[in-house]
């Protein structure tokens, strides 16, 4: 009986080592997520400033919508 005991529980210890490193994974994903959007984000924002810049209407409209 013994046996079966410690194949279960390194079974059952293998799945809580996967779990964590998929865990880990997860939460490194969501980061490199999170900061390609920051990324876009503030790009999208340069790129509307400019566009602001080069067209005089758009500064109107964008200065009084602050």
């Amino acid at each position: 009986m013994s046996n079966g005991y410690r194949t279960l529980s390194q079974h059952l210890n293998d799945l809580k080592k996967e779990n964590f490193s998929l865990k880990l994974r997860i939460y490194f994903l969501e980061e490199r997520m999170q900061q390609k959007y920051e990324a876009s984000r503030e790009d999208v924002y340069k790129r509307l400033n400019v566009a602001a810049r080069n067209v005089p209407s758009l500064e109107c409209v964008r200065s009084t919508a602050v």
